[in-house]
């Protein structure tokens, strides 16, 4: 029997829980654990209502282009409750200085594709648009994973970062771009630069290839998905999706003999096969057993950490900023 903890109750640890959950039905010998210290699920994921008003505290969409969370959507019955943005009525303001300063056209994402609307913006200044021309003679990089921040930065420079990959990405991941991994989250930008270099040159390629193949009728894919009461229905529910336990603030198990009350990582076992770590805190890293080795996946914008161990927690008499150190150097070398 194969026991599994989930350290981390947000969108990622609860789609985690949810597929472990589907393969323990079909009968894989394994146990979940789910555990979380605050006294709600679904992390920086919150819609609240006001006035007759949808609000959300936290990511408000889902790119379409990344089928993942769409897709998991419909598994929960919840296809009718999609809704797609639509483009051409949308329009994004950026506040610089005070001011409300629209998104100028043709700037997909941070990469500009038609050079009067960003000659003439506001938005951005002199030098930043010089830096958006410079981009056009970028070379090849081969280099690893690394922020977003990073990789915005080095194409367009800081102000780019500041005014359109920060607040964007706050809205759809609600991370910081300097957390946030530009392979797992922006993987097609990482593709392009691996490729072509230049993230223009690559978006202007791909736009060119898909008028050419286009439908003349077809309508173009919306830019981002979302639920029509907020997201989270998403979160809700998984929630419902997921067998009930009588433990209501830190561990949720489909076994509700494996009751905790603490951030141990499994209640009652002495031995941990994996982990699945969807949480950045410092608290939940230092809790965890040396590992042996690490693999990441993403899914549905989110990014998750295997780790595989034997180690008893119970017996490790490795001290916690021991472990918290050994977990910082592996995930650095990820």
């Amino acid at each position: 029997m194969r026991r599994i903890a989930i350290i981390g109750g947000g969108i990622a640890g609860l789609s985690a829980a949810w597929r472990l959950e589907q393969a323990r039905q079909g009968g894989a010998g394994l146990e979940w654990t789910l555990f979380e210290k605050s006294s709600r699920l679904g992390g920086v994921i919150r819609t609240e209502r006001h006035d007759g008003f949808v609000l959300e505290a936290g990511p408000d969409s889902f790119l379409t282009m990344k089928p993942d969370a769409a897709r998991l959507c419909r598994e929960l019955g919840l296809a009718d409750e999609l809704i797609s943005s639509n483009d051409q009525e949308r329009k994004t303001y950026i506040l610089v200085k005070g001011r409300l300063v629209p998104i100028p056209q043709g700037l997909e994402f941070m990469v500009p594709t038609r050079i009067w609307p960003m000659a003439a913006t506001p938005l951005f200044s002199f030098r930043t648009k010089l830096r958006m021309a410079a981009e056009l003679f970028s070379s090849r990089n081969q280099a690893g994973d690394e922020p977003v921040s990073a990789f915005v930065r080095r194409h367009f420079g800081q102000e780019m970062v500041d005014r359109v990959a920060e607040p964007l990405l706050a809205g759809v991941y609600g991370g910081s771009a300097e957390r946030l991994s530009v392979r797992a989250v922006l993987p097609r930008f990482a593709e392009m630069e691996r490729e072509s270099g230049s993230l223009v040159r690559a978006t202007l390629r791909a736009k060119a290839r898909a008028r050419a193949s286009a439908h003349p009728e077809a309508r173009p894919q919306p830019l981002f998905t979302s639920l029509k009461n907020g997201m989270q229905q998403m979160v809700d529910a998984l929630v419902s999706a997921l067998p009930k336990s009588a433990s209501a603030d830190r561990a949720w198990s489909p076994d509700q003999s494996k009751r905790s009350d603490s951030m141990r990582l499994h209640p009652s076992a002495p031995t941990v096969d994996s982990s699945m770590f969807s949480n950045s805190s410092a608290e939940a890293n230092a809790s965890l057993p040396p590992f042996q080795r690490v693999s990441r996946s993403a899914r549905c914008g989110a990014t998750y950490w295997t780790y595989s161990s034997t180690t008893s927690q119970a017996s490790s008499s490795e001290p916690s900023s021991s472990r918290a150190r050994r977990k910082a150097e592996g995930a650095h070398a990820l």
